[in-house]
């Protein structure tokens, strides 16, 4: 097994549309990375909502949004106060949400997300981005300073041309190939396009395949729980450790194909 695990990693979950599942990824991803057993049990795990429109990670985590991204920005921020300023979940991660009030969220520029990362960067272990699908500009300054670039896209023609769209705009800001991942979700139902044909349109290897499991995701995001501590042995649930075992710890664990061939104009 190849260790993939680096201190100050950061990883941007971006969906490919609205939809698709990017904040139980993003939340689901953190949650088992920071209760893994790889490693050390005290790894140090930062979620952010970088999603300036209608953020939710404060609702899939039950947490009041007492801990805005917003607070943190346009001040001299250091690793001391970043750590001051987030919010605790049970789990021991920490996160950095949106408002509850949508007349609370505040806009941002490039230099002060850019200034985060860096800061998030040094006070953590690994720092989860979620920023939803937007392509504004936290988002794209997200995905040129992480490190690793996951696209969550459902196994459905639209979304599966919007992540052909995003793979052209991060080849012309320059965003390197090899950082960008695609995961697929909600797979599984017998409309599905296969997951080889999905690779075969995006021109690469999906990372993960998270199974169709309506009931797990739906008692998680209603009690506000991780999906582990609703369904262990849940499909989805197992699927969301075998994605954080490929992004940060095993590259080379297979991912599920299926057959048949479609094909889109992009």
């Amino acid at each position: 097994m190849t260790d993939l695990l680096t201190s100050g990693r950061v990883v941007s979950v971006v969906g490919a549309k609205g939809g698709c599942g990017t904040t139980m990824v993003a939340v689901n991803l953190a949650g088992t990375l920071v209760e893994d057993h790889h490693g050390p049990r005290d790894r140090r795990v930062l979620l952010i909502d970088l999603d300036f429109c209608k953020g939710d990670v404060s609702g899939w985590l039950d947490l009041e949004s007492d801990a805005p991204v917003g607070r943190v920005l346009g001040v001299g921020l250091d690793a001391e106060l970043l750590r001051g300023s987030v919010a605790h979940h049970r789990s021991g991660l920490d996160v950095l949400t949106q408002p509850m009030e949508l007349a609370d969220i505040e806009q941002t520029t490039s230099e002060e997300i850019e200034r985060l990362l860096t800061v998030a960067r040094s006070a953590y272990d690994v720092v989860v981005l979620d920023c939803g699908s937007r392509v504004d500009q936290a988002t794209l300054t997200a995905v040129l300073h992480c490190d690793t670039v996951l696209v969550v896209l459902t196994p459905r023609l639209v979304a599966l041309r919007d992540a052909a769209r995003l793979k052209r705009l991060f080849a012309t800001i320059q965003v390197q190939p090899s950082h960008v991942q695609y995961i697929v979700n909600r797979s599984g139902t017998r409309f599905d396009i296969p997951i080889e044909d999905i690779e075969f349109q995006l021109g690469t290897a999906v990372t993960g395949v998270i199974g169709f499991d309506e009931s797990t995701c739906a008692r998680a995001e209603n009690d506000g729980r991780l999906l582990r501590r609703v369904a262990a042995r849940g499909a989805a649930t197992i699927d969301l450790e075998v994605l954080t075992d490929r992004v940060f710890f095993d590259a080379t664990a297979p991912v599920r194909k299926a057959r048949r061939r479609w094909s889109f104009r992009p």
